[in-house]
């Protein structure tokens, strides 16, 4: 019997290049209460797996998707792929940087 779960369908999709489609199963990280060595291993792999083929997915929407999300919040190659792909008068890649200045600030402080 094979067992799917949220990751499985998250990795299937990647997998299958289908990223977009891996995005959208993935709204929030994996197990976030769970302290469990194995289960913060699967969800700092699912979570830079997930990031990584957003940026490289030459999409902007999916990227500034990405970067609206919990796990993207802090994705400052993602806001650069953005910048890139966006230009800097978007004002979508504005809200991003802005963001990224905050919390620059705040890691500084």
């Amino acid at each position: 019997m094979k067992v799917e779960t949220d990751a499985s369908t998250v990795a299937a999709h990647l997998r299958a290049g289908r990223v977009s489609d891996a995005l959208a199963e993935y709204p929030a990280k994996l197990l976030t209460r769970s302290a469990n060595f194995a289960i913060e291993l699967m969800r700092d792999e699912l979570n830079e797996a997930v990031g990584a083929s957003v940026r490289a997915s030459g999409e902007a929407d999916l990227v500034l998707q990405w970067c609206a999300t919990d796990m993207g919040a802090a994705d400052s190659a993602a806001a650069a792929v953005v910048e890139r792909l966006a230009g800097t008068d978007d004002p979508r890649f504005q809200l991003v940087r802005a963001k990224m200045t905050r919390m620059d600030r705040e890691l500084r402080a």
